[in-house]
């Protein structure tokens, strides 16, 4: 359970880090990624430092991202994570809660700029302000290649920070962009990169933070490959916008509370 000083805090700063107490689920999820590279011997205690020097191949790491994003997908790992620890969720977004059908799956390489995804805020990219970031790390993280945050930006209106955005080497709508690499980037015009902080995180630590809160990367400069995956929630009653490109699906309901169950059984 969060305590009501990490919830004064996650609504001051905008984000919040917080240990699961229980670590069977990431247990069993981080278990199964690794089973993937048995044949290459990488077990968690060697996965990190070892994982960019064996696949150096740009297609092969963009396809070992692509196959597990596609498992977390298939098997709904995103939803079956808020279910197991919706007491954390709960408290912040109530009991009705609803996910993105999408997870993005990320692999960030040491000294390789291509995975570095810059700093953005996702409601510059369609998203409402009514949506909660939820990052979670498959290793530990450093300073040096975890997620950055810029602290009270969720408190800027929305065309506070100025930017233009900057064409990169992804296509709109190609296998990198569905994997969470932008087709364009931001430049921002008055973002003080010297106040943007690393969140540093053990494994069995989750992240949560607002979708207007400006967060995002820098390149790599550790000796570590880092593992994360991240997608967004909200609650069910919330303005979200439930479809995107058209009528694709954008938004499903995972958890309902005792009055929107009942409301559901009664025929208008």
């Amino acid at each position: 359970m969060l305590s009501k000083g990490q919830l004064k805090k996650f609504h001051d700063k905008g984000y919040l880090k917080f240990n699961v107490l229980n670590k069977k689920f990431l247990n069993q999820l981080r278990q199964e990624f690794l089973l993937k590279f048995k044949k290459l011997r990488l077990n968690k205690k060697n996965f990190q430092k070892k994982y960019h020097k064996i696949l150096i191949d740009l297609k092969e790491h963009h396809k070992v991202q692509s196959e597990f994003q596609k498992i977390i997908f298939k098997k709904k790992i995103h939803y079956n994570l808020i279910k197991f620890y919706k007491s954390y969720f709960a408290q912040i977004l109530g009991q009705d809660i609803a996910a993105t059908t999408s997870v993005n799956f990320r692999a960030v390489r040491p000294k390789k700029n291509i995975d570095n995804i810059g700093f953005h805020r996702d409601t510059d990219l369609g998203h409402t302000p009514y949506e909660i970031n939820v990052w979670v790390p498959l290793f530990d993280t450093n300073k040096s290649n975890s997620l950055y945050i810029l602290p009270k930006s969720h408190q800027k209106k929305l065309d506070y920070f100025k930017f233009t955005k900057m064409k990169t080497k992804f296509i709109r709508g190609g296998n990198e962009n569905k994997l969470g690499y932008f087709y364009k980037s931001f430049k921002f015009k008055n973002l003080n990169h010297k106040k943007m902080i690393p969140i540093v995180c053990k494994f069995g630590q989750i992240i949560i933070f607002y979708s207007s809160c400006i967060h995002g990367t820098k390149t790599n400069t550790s000796n570590e490959t880092r593992f994360s995956f991240d997608f967004n929630i909200s609650n069910s009653f919330f303005p979200i916008k439930w479809f995107h490109h058209g009528n694709e699906t954008k938004y499903e309901k995972i958890l309902f509370s005792n009055i929107s169950k009942n409301a559901k059984k009664i025929k208008i």
